[in-house]
């Protein structure tokens, strides 16, 4: 059945344009539409501008917009108006009351009735087409829709993140996550319309035969698709990761992987020590003049990065407000901190030890792991309150900060003895202290795992700029 009209309702009273980006977008993706009508909430009429031009530039459609009237009856008429029984709705971006009107019209006329879900979680904040298509299925309920997928325009997408037009993705890591989405959507075929199902996602290491050169490569893999994320670094065709001679023969192998359905710190940390050697040149240079001892405690140091990236999610009250420690920035606070969380607060002595340490570091390792936490710093003070503090360790400034500030708060800490020295102050007396144990932990849900293999391949990209920089 081919569609005359896709007709949306506008006014979600959280992530308004994110919600109206991705349901015009998954739709238009997946169908054959002949017009897009869009009826939008008194309040939300400068977010339905800003989707009018994004739809506009990526798939070259021109938007309608309608103000959606404030009472039931009156959204009621002017939707039956505006839908056929050839029509298709979407309530899934509207108000309460625009998503009952438009449903309760659809069901008038005939209609088909259409929602995209959401993956929420640290994908809260991205909006289609920079979130994988698997995680924003298409329902339809009235009847089968014929489908066809209809690319957008890759690079205006892409473009689209640099413009002041993008305050909604707006860190560094944000936006290299959203490009690796880019690429990933590319690469498949599906739809996902009354397809729930979500693909075994699984991020690749592989070395390359090029006619001079062996090419260190990121990759995502699904069992229907693979495709290049970007490229680490080139390395002689004699030489391969370790120094040994490529055979001939050998044309592409995995050097180390990661699933969103099969991880385990350890096999984080071989990749990272793998993509950290292919950055820095070696094992040699990557580790610059470490004695054993610190070796083996910075090979200990990267299992962090399995909750830094959200293989395991903190468990944390979204009503909670929480002052975070340094340490709580490797435990992948960042991931949890958006609208609708826990109001989490910033010390300035948090951003001061990771720049310190970053300065201060030799090793070409050790400094993309800081740069990882530096990444995630800033997409957490995106989010979240600043708390004036002195410029020292936190263990010396959080307790200092002003006790108005610290008030039906919770200081969180993974260090015991920064907690068992604050539980001894004054500190204790105005404030909660909580020691984070591993116990505090639980496994990533599907769509947070896949949100960590696609983190992943953001940083270690970020990581590439940056190595590339210093040669």
């Amino acid at each position: 059945m081919a569609l005359d009209k896709a007709v949306f309702v506008l006014g979600s009273p959280s992530y308004t344009f994110e919600s109206g980006a991705s349901s015009v977008a998954r739709v238009l993706e997946s169908f054959r539409v002949g017009e897009v009508e869009v009826f939008y909430s008194g309040f939300a009429e400068a977010d339905a501008q800003r989707l009018k031009g994004f739809i506009n530039g990526l798939f070259g459609v021109d938007v309608s917009l309608r103000p959606l009237p404030g009472t039931l009856s009156g959204a009621i008429d002017v939707l039956v108006k505006a839908l056929t029984a050839d029509s298709i709705a979407v309530p899934t971006a509207g108000s309460v009351l625009g998503a009952v009107a438009l449903t309760h019209a659809a069901d008038s006329v005939g209609a088909r009735v259409a929602h995209v879900m959401f993956p929420f979680g640290p994908w809260s904040g991205f909006f289609y087409p920079y979130v994988p298509r698997y995680l924003q299925p298409i329902l339809v309920l009235g009847g089968p829709v014929d489908t066809a997928l209809s690319r957008f325009d890759s690079r205006k997408a892409e473009n689209f993140l640099g413009t002041k037009d993008n305050t909604y993705i707006n860190t560094k890591l944000s936006r290299a996550i959203a490009r690796v989405c880019l690429k990933l959507n590319a690469s498949l075929q599906g739809l996902w319309v009354n397809d729930t199902s979500t693909p075994e996602l699984a991020l690749e290491l592989r070395e390359e035969l090029g006619e001079k050169e062996v090419l260190n490569l990121v990759y995502l893999r699904t069992p229907t698709s693979s495709v290049k994320i970007c490229e680490l670094a080139e390395t002689p065709r004699q030489q391969g990761l370790r120094g040994l001679p490529v055979p001939p023969s050998m044309q592409q192998s995995v050097r180390a992987s990661i699933s969103a359905g099969s991880h385990s710190p350890e096999a984080l940390q071989r990749l990272l020590l793998e993509a950290f050697y292919v950055l820095a040149g070696g094992r040699d240079a990557c580790l610059y003049r470490y004695e054993a001892f610190k070796e083996e405690a910075f090979k200990k140091s990267l299992a962090e990065f399995y909750s830094l990236l959200g293989f395991e999610v903190l468990n944390l009250d979204p009503r909670g407000v929480y002052v975070v420690d340094t340490n709580m920035v490797y435990k992948g606070v960042h991931n949890l901190a958006r609208p609708g969380g826990p109001r989490v607060m910033v010390p300035y002595c948090v951003r001061y030890e990771v720049l310190d340490k970053l300065a201060r570091s030799r090793s070409p390792c050790v400094k993309y792991q800081l740069i990882c936490v530096k990444l995630a710093l800033e997409m957490l003070e995106n989010y979240a309150s600043r708390v004036p503090s002195n410029p020292v360790n936190c263990d010396m400034a959080i307790p200092a900060i002003d006790p108005e500030l610290l008030k039906e708060a919770t200081i969180l800490s993974a260090d015991r003895h920064a907690v068992d020295l604050w539980e001894g102050m004054v500190l204790s007396r105005y404030t909660d202290i909580k020691h984070v144990a591993k116990e505090n932990f639980r496994r990533a849900t599907t769509p947070e795992a896949h949100y960590a293999v696609v983190q992943l391949a953001a940083m270690l990209c970020h990581l590439r700029n940056y190595a590339r920089k210093k040669k």
